[in-house]
């Protein structure tokens, strides 16, 4: 009698474990309606033998547990369309893995194969060090400070303000700018190009009546200013080379009109320029100047050859108005036109390689900015010291930009720095 009741026992806690298996495989499972055989092989705590000695199969336990089932076709059907379905997916998606696995590998093979064939020296990968340019040369632009005339901050909105203290200061601000910078490039060589309209003049009655000092002194003024700023800057250079062009602004007048015979000379800027040149020559003679060599060209332009580059050297009136593409060289194109005309003009009386240049370099115009020349070269153009005045705004309706132009050059005469030196 105790055996069957130990039987009894044990065939409830086997129905109640089924009964705890099947709610966790419908967790599982949700759409699944009866424990499977399997599951309860992984999960139940019974053994299948101990099941069919007390129930003879799963089968019946299942039917005893949860009544005897009968076979959904349909749902059955479906369910299975699902599963194959779902296994042809991941068959297609497969056989992309491998295909693409396939490719992948096959280009790192082509692709290592490459390397293999065209690598054949060994890449060098030590840091590269530039060595010191002993022969750097820098070239420095003055042109169109205005000396002499003076901006009223009322007059032009209050974007400007420019009398004798300002000129100073704006000129010192350049040349330490330019120190700084040959100091860091340890350039021994420098070219200081005095470019035009470097005073103001009075080619204008206007000017006549509003400069805060009249033409001569403006003529000793700047000349005296840069013989004490070349004599200071020969210092830290062993040899300043300084070329005079005249401008527009200092033509010494005669009936108001610009002419062409002895406009060069019959101008305040060449008679500053001959003085700075007698002075320093003077000194030479003396044996008391061996760095500074000052030069004031006959023409309104001049080539110079900075370490094999040609420069040609001109204020730039001479490039615009008529004959030259427009007041200004609007659009700045026809500047290089006339450019290309002078070039010809040149090439035509003397044909000589003196007469050929690389680039080109002028003031003029009061703003800065690079224009590519019809040889492949280029035309730089420097702004101006004075800044915004009443004529700009008034008339050409332009703000002018106070800056000036420098240019350091290799050994090979290739530009290795252009900079705008600005300042306030």
């Amino acid at each position: 009698m105790a055996k069957k009741v130990n039987e009894v026992e044990i065939k409830q806690q086997i129905i109640q474990d089924i009964q705890r298996v099947n709610n966790n495989y419908l967790k599982d499972f949700p759409d699944g309606n009866i424990i499977t055989r399997d599951f309860y092989r992984s999960h139940g705590k019974f053994k299948e033998k101990e099941i069919i000695k007390l129930f003879g199969s799963f089968s019946n336990i299942i039917n005893e547990v949860f009544g005897k089932q009968e076979i959904d076709i349909i749902s059955m059907k479906k369910k299975l369309h699902v599963v194959e379905e779902q296994n042809r997916n991941l068959l297609k998606e497969n056989s992309e893995l491998i295909k693409n696995s396939v490719l992948d590998e096959s280009f790192l093979d082509l692709y290592k194969q490459s390397l293999a064939k065209n690598l054949d020296s060994k890449l060098n990968n030590k840091e590269i060090i530039v060595k010191d340019d002993k022969n750097r040369i820098a070239l420095l632009q003055l042109s169109d400070w205005h000396i002499g005339e003076e901006v009223i901050p009322e007059a032009v909105n209050g974007v400007n303000a420019y009398n004798e203290e300002i000129c100073i200061r704006r000129l010192d601000t350049v040349f330490n700018v330019f120190l700084a910078y040959c100091r860091k490039f340890s350039i021994t060589k420098c070219h200081i190009l005095v470019n035009g309209d470097m005073i103001s003049g009075e080619i204008h009655t206007e000017l006549i009546r509003n400069n805060w000092m009249n033409v001569t002194d403006q003529v000793f003024f700047t000349q005296k200013y840069l013989i004490k700023k070349l004599e200071y800057i020969s210092e830290f250079f062993s040899r300043i080379d300084v070329d005079i062009i005249v401008g527009n602004h200092s033509r010494i007048m005669t009936n108001g009109k610009p002419y062409f015979k002895e406009a060069v000379s019959m101008n305040w800027e060449y008679v500053m320029g001959k003085n700075i040149q007698a002075y320093f020559e003077l000194l030479t003679e003396k044996k008391l100047n061996n760095k500074i060599f000052v030069d004031v060209p006959e023409s309104p332009f001049k080539i110079v050859n900075l370490n094999g580059t040609k420069i040609l050297q001109t204020h730039g009136n001479i490039l615009t108005g008529a004959g030259g593409g427009g007041f200004a060289g609007i659009p700045f194109y026809s500047i290089c036109q006339s450019a290309s005309k002078l070039y010809g003009v040149l090439h035509q009386i003397d044909i000589d390689s003196n007469t050929k240049f690389d680039l080109l370099i002028c003031g003029h115009l009061h703003t800065s900015c690079s224009i590519p020349l019809f040889n492949g070269g280029t035309a730089f153009f420097g702004g101006c010291g004075i800044g915004t005045n009443e004529f700009s705004i008034h008339k050409m309706k332009s703000v002018a930009m106070k800056n000036q132009i420098m240019l350091i050059l290799d050994k090979e005469g290739r530009i290795e720095l252009k900079k705008d030196i600005t300042f306030d």
